[in-house]
């Protein structure tokens, strides 16, 4: 009679627990469904992003006619998107004819992988070609610079290993979506240039 007992009794914890897992389960699920709705969740949360999920942010003008390269970017993850305490990566196209001038940043390491389209990377004194799946990986203090060669954007995702320093110098110089870009006036361009040199310095003048 007790082992009967006893069997119902474990028969009760396993349907109990039963309970709890699907309980928990559900759970899981709607965290990870806000944690994708709101990114300033706690990185242990962390992101599931599609190619178009991001904060789109877009780059104020300089006067320039855009030649620095595509007027918009998405920051994937960083700090404040995503509460990453470890990387900055964003995507950006650059459109057919345009570039990313040439440009060394002092302080850190970066990776840009080629998602679409091809184009001519230069690092350092090399140049080479690059398509779909190709890495460049840049070294501090090193000058890297990208060409779109093709008739469609090149698309690239670019990745830092702190979430800051990059992250706010871009922020600097774009607006969020649905705002307006208002162009920088000299001594606003001067000024957030000095301040960012710490991150990125040009090593050529942007094109008139």
């Amino acid at each position: 009679m007790r082992l009967s007992v006893y069997w119902q009794h474990l028969a009760f914890v396993a349907a109990s627990s039963a309970v709890v897992l699907v309980g928990d389960s559900s759970a899981l699920a709607k965290s990870e469904e806000q944690a994708n709705a709101n990114p300033s969740m706690s990185s242990t949360a962390g992101l599931i992003l599609q190619e178009s999920q991001g904060e789109l942010r877009v780059r104020r003008p300089r006067g320039n006619n855009g030649s620095e390269g595509a007027p918009s970017f998405i920051i994937k993850v960083d700090r404040k998107y995503g509460d990453s305490p470890s990387f900055f990566m964003g995507m950006e196209n650059i459109p057919p004819g345009k570039k990313i001038r040439l440009h060394h940043h002092p302080h850190a390491e970066e990776i840009l992988f080629i998602h679409r389209g091809t184009g001519i990377a230069r690092l350092g004194a090399r140049e080479a070609a690059v398509s779909a799946g190709a890495t460049v990986y840049i070294p501090r203090n090193v000058s890297v610079g990208l060409r779109n060669t093709g008739t469609e954007p090149l698309s690239l995702v670019f990745i830092f290993p702190e979430p800051d320093g990059m992250a706010g110098q871009m922020r600097s110089g774009s607006v969020a979506e649905g705002e307006q870009p208002t162009p920088f006036t000299p001594e606003e361009l001067a000024a957030r240039n000095a301040r960012g040199s710490e991150h990125i310095v040009f090593d050529e003048p942007a094109t008139p």
